[in-house]
C-alpha cells in the first residue's frame, strides 16, 4: 500500500480516477474493512482510507481526546487531495462523525465540498446516548459489548495477549465516539445518503433520519440486512448502492 502520509492509505493508486472515495473507520476499525470494495468499484474511482492514530501501522500512537482536534490535524494532510478531483465522503459509525466534522471544516475553509456525503451506521451528530458509556466498562464488559457489535472476530476477542495490546486503543476510540459533541452549524449544501442496518439496535431509524436536518434538501436513506456491522454482513449490497450514488453524482 502506498501512503502519502500517515493519515491516508491508498490501497491501489489510480492516477486516472475521476472521483475519490475517502472512507472513515468505525471505532476500533481499520482499512481492512473497506479493502474488499476494490473488487466492486468502477475503474474511474480511487479508494482512500483515512487512518487516525490507534489502528493499523499507527496502533501504538496515542489517540485524540476530541473529534475536533483529530480533524484539525487531518485537514492539512487531506486538503490537497480534496482539491485535485471530485470526491465522496463515507464514514461508518464513529467514522460518520469524523467525516461530518471534516466537511464542516471544508466548508469553513472554502474548499470544494464533496459531491456526496454518506453517513453509515450512525445516529445524527447531536444524538445523546441512552446506554452507559462503553469506554468506562471494565475489561470483561467492554469485550462483551464489543462482541455484541459483531465487528471483531471471535478468535481475536478470545486471545488475551492480543486483547491486552488492543484494549487501550479500542477504549480511546470509543471514548472519542461517546464524548463527541456537535457544535451548532448551518445546514450543509451537499447531498446526503444515510445507510442503516434494519436490525441495528445501536442506531434507531428515527435517530438516523435526524441526519437530514444537518444537510440540504437532497436527502435519502438506504436500509440493509444486518445489525450495526451491516457494512460487512451485507457488503455486496452496500457497495452496489454506493456505486449507484457515484453514477448519479457524475
Amino acid at each position: 500500500m502506498c501512503k502519502p502520509s500517515n493519515w491516508l492509505v491508498f490501497p491501489q493508486r489510480n492516477p486516472n480516477a475521476q472521483l475519490r472515495i475517502f472512507c472513515f473507520p468505525y471505532a476500533g476499525g481499520n482499512a481492512t474493512t473497506y479493502t474488499p470494495w476494490l473488487d466492486f468499484l468502477p475503474k474511474q474511482v480511487e479508494l482512500v482510507f483515512v487512518q487516525p492514530p490507534g489502528r493499523g501501522s499507527r496502533l501504538l500512537e496515542p489517540g485524540y481526546n476530541s473529534v475536533t482536534e483529530l480533524v484539525n490535524d487531518l485537514f492539512p494532510e487531506i486538503k490537497k487531495y480534496l482539491e485535485e478531483k471530485p470526491y465522496l465522503l463515507f464514514g461508518h459509525s464513529m467514522g460518520a462523525r469524523m467525516s461530518y466534522e471534516l466537511v464542516k471544516k471544508i466548508i469553513t475553509a472554502g474548499v470544494t465540498p464533496p459531491v456526496h456525503f454518506v453517513a453509515s451506521g450512525s445516529p445524527a451528530p447531536d444524538h445523546k446516548m441512552k446506554e452507559s458509556p462503553m469506554h468506562l466498562s471494565d475489561d470483561a464488559e467492554f469485550i462483551d459489548r464489543l462482541r455484541n457489535l459483531n465487528g471483531t472476530p471471535e478468535e481475536i476477542l478470545q486471545n488475551s495477549e492480543l486483547m491486552a495490546l488492543l484494549l487501550p486503543a479500542l477504549r480511546k476510540d470509543f471514548e472519542l465516539a461517546e464524548t463527541y459533541k456537535c457544535a451548532p452549524t448551518d445546514p450543509i449544501d451537499c447531498p446526503i445518503t444515510v445507510f442503516r442496518g434494519v436490525d441495528d439496535e445501536w442506531v434507531e431509524e428515527q435517530a438516523a433520519e435526524k441526519w437530514f436536518r444537518f444537510f440540504g434538501s437532497n436527502t435519502h436513506m438506504e436500509t440493509f440486512s444486518g445489525g450495526h456491522m451491516f457494512i460487512e454482513q451485507s457488503q455486496p449490497e452496500v457497495v452496489k448502492t454506493l456505486v449507484s450514488i457515484i453514477e448519479a453524482s457524475e
